[in-house]
């Protein structure tokens, strides 16, 4: 309710200048008043809990089918998810991605250099037991050229569900 209150004061304040511009001077006073009470009930005003802040353990997904659409300036991060959890809908996934510049296609990852990282987030709805196509943007900036292999090396960082 306080909001829809300061979104109908703030429309008062915009029509009155709009109607009357020889009170430009109070109706912009009104909305600095405006503004500060927007700020202060948003700082002081605790965010609800809601069933949406459980999380799936990431070894409770498995992707499947990962590729990489380059461009020169974002990296598309396309695949499959698995949802193997049995108590929740899988929400959204936070994924990281670095950009390995590796002397051979098949060396360790130890022996590559990070030359880019960034992460994403997929947003996919997958159901308990259920397969689900999911896709991520990155933007790795300043890449420098690479000198062996490019591979990339994800991992998953966190996740958001629904508990059923």
């Amino acid at each position: 309710m306080p909001i829809a209150l300061m979104f109908f004061a703030l429309a008062l304040t915009v029509a009155v200048l709009w109607r009357f511009p020889e009170y430009r001077l109070g109706a912009i006073g009104a909305l600095v008043l405006i503004a500060g009470v927007f700020g202060t009930y948003f700082y002081v005003s605790e965010p609800t809990e809601t069933t949406q802040n459980a999380a799936i353990d990431p070894d409770k997904l498995a992707l499947r089918d990962v590729d990489f659409l380059v461009d020169p300036r974002f990296i598309t991060m396309l695949g499959q998810v698995q949802n193997l959890a049995d108590n929740a809908n899988l929400l959204e996934m936070s994924l990281e991605l670095r950009a390995l510049d590796c002397p051979q296609s098949d060396s360790p990852v130890v022996e590559c250099i990070v030359i880019g990282d960034d992460e994403g987030t997929a947003r996919v709805t997958v159901p308990p037991q259920q397969l689900r196509a999911f896709r991520a943007v990155f933007m790795l900036r300043n890449l420098p050229e690479v000198s062996g292999v490019l591979r990339w090396n994800y991992t998953l960082v966190s996740t958001r569900a629904q508990p059923l």
